[in-house]
């Protein structure tokens, strides 16, 4: 259903499915709260790990960017100097005057390549240092083979926590390392990367920063679900499957039920390379929906956001805020 619902062009008829995906988790109109605070759990950890990859992917794009803009006015380069040599072999006025023209012209073509190589060299510079310490600290080495490769497969979302985390007397330097090079990577990227970082960054900066993200994101699932369960009930009773309705609206629905399958599919997944027996999927929902406030409980009693456990945040027989 799921599946489906991605190839829909019909937003109502795309959300039915959506709808009916998650359903198969054995929950239902009633538990709009359980989801709605499972989901906020366990957005915790992918918009963490959606940090990682932004402020990485998009730093690395800046400096492949200004590679190839240096790399790029070679070709330019030759193309003038080929146009101005042959204006050279021409002894009309006609002739001197289009080689004057390609004269300054190469020299500007001269200058902006000048200016681009060492824009490229001074942002090289600056983020090669960045991406070694995040590589070193953060991916256990990375790809040996592609040494600007920051690819998540092999992050520790607690180590990236801790490095976003506010700073402490007792912050060891790896860690400290680790906040400046992201710090470089994010200020390199800008954009919405940098205010990824930086909004996350206020949000553990105070576990009551958090706790309010947690009900904002509570709020938000719900409000959502409440839209998706109605325009599904309106498309049923009525027959009309292609009503116009908000797209954008109908993606995050989507994304719901994407959400949903995918915690419970680690959840699935953990249990069975344990060899212990599957739980129901609804028993799965309301476990994690039961963690998001016990971490509420923790959080009202704690002074800051340090002890926070995110890798396993959503993982069975797991603490959410014990890192042991």
């Amino acid at each position: 259903m799921a599946n489906l619902a991605g190839r829909m062009d019909a937003p109502v008829a795309s959300v039915t499915l959506a709808w009916s995906a998650i359903e198969s988790a054995g929950v239902a109109a009633a538990d709009f709260e359980t989801i709605g605070k499972a989901c906020a759990l366990h957005s915790v950890r992918q918009q963490l790990l959606s940090v990682y990859k932004s402020v990485t992917d998009s730093a690395n794009s800046q400096l492949r960017h200004a590679r190839w803009h240096a790399d790029g006015f070679a070709a330019i380069l030759a193309k003038a100097e080929r146009s101005l040599a042959a204006a050279n072999l021409g002894t009309t006025a006609a002739a001197h005057e289009a080689a004057s023209r390609l004269r300054d012209s190469l020299a500007g073509i001269r200058r902006r390549q000048a200016e681009a190589r060492a824009h490229a060299a001074q942002l090289e510079k600056a983020l090669v240092p960045a991406i070694d310490v995040v590589r070193q600290n953060l991916l256990q080495g990375g790809d040996r083979d592609n040494p600007f490769n920051m690819s998540s497969w092999k992050l520790d979302l607690n180590d990236f926590l801790d490095a976003v985390l506010p700073r402490r007397a007792s912050t060891p330097p790896a860690v400290q390392q680790t906040s400046d090079a992201l710090t470089v990577l994010a200020d390199a990227a800008g954009g919405l990367a940098r205010e990824q970082l930086t909004a996350w960054q206020h949000r553990l900066a105070a576990p009551s920063a958090l706790i309010d993200f947690l009900k904002d994101q509570q709020e938000l699932f719900h409000g959502l679900l409440a839209w998706m369960y109605a325009s599904r009930n309106l498309a049923i009773h009525t027959g009309e499957f292609a009503l116009p309705a908000d797209i954008l609206t109908a993606h995050a629905g989507r994304g719901i039920a994407d959400l949903i399958l995918e915690f419970v599919g680690h959840w699935h997944q953990d249990q069975r390379g344990r060899g212990v027996p599957e739980d129901e999927p609804r028993n799965i929902v309301i476990k994690v929906a039961g963690r998001h406030d016990e971490l509420i409980r923790h959080l009202r009693g704690a002074t800051s956001c340090h002890p926070l456990n995110v890798a396993t945040i959503s993982a069975p027989d797991c603490d959410c805020w014990h890192r042991t």
